[in-house]
């Protein structure tokens, strides 16, 4: 990419990897919770999680690497690549707290005590009594099953209630808990109260979405990373997808399934606009002015520069710029800019890009306006 083309790739980088200005994100998280999702971790450890991984790509394939594999020399460093190439998903791991890679294995989760790495679970079953069960001193059954794929391995005390309620036993010895809940559901709904195990696989259900959603965050921010040029975050972003699904797979059977389809799509975008004329701007703020716009007659750049017309408009923003200029003695550009952040909802380079074509116009009328002048004398 060029440089300007490389402005507007970054000008386009929504940050969703920053999960507090993440609305979408925190919404969503926020009603998961309310339907009965347990977290044991805050927003500030998913972006820990995010952080570690992407300071590790950037450590593991540094810019001076990616430059020797783009055809570039260097007499200095070129031996050392090779340990860096070596580092393994194990070694980063072994950087993490245990909470980031409970995080990351995402396993069942027991509702009665334990903690997040534990190997198995157990899950209470209460019985829907009926008077007869030679059970009724005991109310409940419990399984166990690999807290990891979900698999039973005890489940003797739900055989037994099985037969004494004369119903065919499961038979199934690779039988896991998502099967288990289908049978219960389907076969033993009148007999087995399964809420319990619908919460647990609800649980694991949000974890394992949350693990995916978090991951490709972190492709983003490797991919727009401006410690580096935007192909250099697309190849460790690339990377980095392609090694954790293998690692995963390979060394703890967890099928991952990230996706590079965003990052392909933003990287293979045109990035390459012309600029906008301030006469063309002045044409399309009058077209704004006058309730004229039809999409039809605007081009790409044209309607760019037309969304933000619209969101912040020109005599809004010349009255706030007029303001700040009475008062710049008192508030700085920062601030000023931060309190259009926030009346506009928009982003600092929204915010920034449209000051700019806003004083573009301003010197622009002033400098027809002195033409004007200058022929009228």
């Amino acid at each position: 990419m060029t440089l300007s083309e490389a402005k507007n790739f970054y000008r386009e980088d929504e940050k969703k990897y920053e999960l507090k200005e993440n609305k979408q994100f925190r919404t969503w998280f926020n009603k998961i919770k309310k339907n009965g999702y347990r977290t044991y971790f805050e927003l500030d450890d998913l972006q820990v999680l995010i952080n570690t991984i992407v300071n590790w790509y950037e450590l593991k394939y540094p810019n001076r690497a990616l430059d020797i594999e783009y055809g570039k020399k260097d007499i200095y460093f070129n031996k050392f690549q090779s340990e860096f190439n070596s580092l393994s998903i194990n070694d980063l791991l072994y950087h993490m707290s245990n909470k980031s890679i409970s995080i990351l294995e995402a396993r069942y989760r027991s509702l009665i005590g334990g903690n997040n790495q534990d190997r198995a679970i157990n899950i209470r079953l209460p019985l829907k009594m009926d008077g007869n069960s030679t059970y009724f001193k005991n109310p409940e059954l419990f399984i166990s099953a690999d807290s990891l794929t979900g698999r039973i391995y005890d489940n003797n005390n739900l055989e037994e209630y099985l037969n004494d309620k004369s119903i065919n036993i499961i038979d199934d010895e690779d039988l896991d808990l998502i099967s288990l809940y289908k049978v219960l559901n389907n076969k033993y709904k009148d007999d087995i109260d399964s809420n319990n195990l619908s919460l647990t696989l609800y649980i694991h259900d949000c974890d394992e979405l949350i693990r995916k959603y978090i991951l490709e965050l972190v492709a983003l921010k490797l991919l727009y990373s401006k410690n580096t040029y935007p192909e250099y975050g697309y190849v460790r972003a690339k990377r980095f997808i392609d090694e954790f699904n293998l690692a995963f797979f390979l060394e703890k059977n967890i099928n991952l399934n990230l996706s590079s389809k965003e990052i392909d799509e933003i990287i293979s975008k045109n990035y390459h606009k012309e600029k906008i004329t301030v006469s063309r701007m002045i044409e399309i703020e009058n077209d704004i002015k006058n309730e004229k716009t039809d999409l039809k007659q605007y081009n790409k750049n044209d309607l760019d520069y037309l969304s933000l017309a619209f969101k912040m408009p020109y005599n809004d923003l010349l009255q706030e710029i007029n303001i700040y200029h009475d008062e710049r003695f008192f508030v700085d550009g920062l601030t000023f800019i931060k309190m259009l952040m926030k009346k506009y909802e928009s982003s600092e380079e929204e915010v920034r890009s449209r000051l700019i074509d806003v004083q573009s116009i301003i010197k622009y009328d002033k400098k027809m306006n002195s033409k004007i002048l200058k022929k009228r004398s």
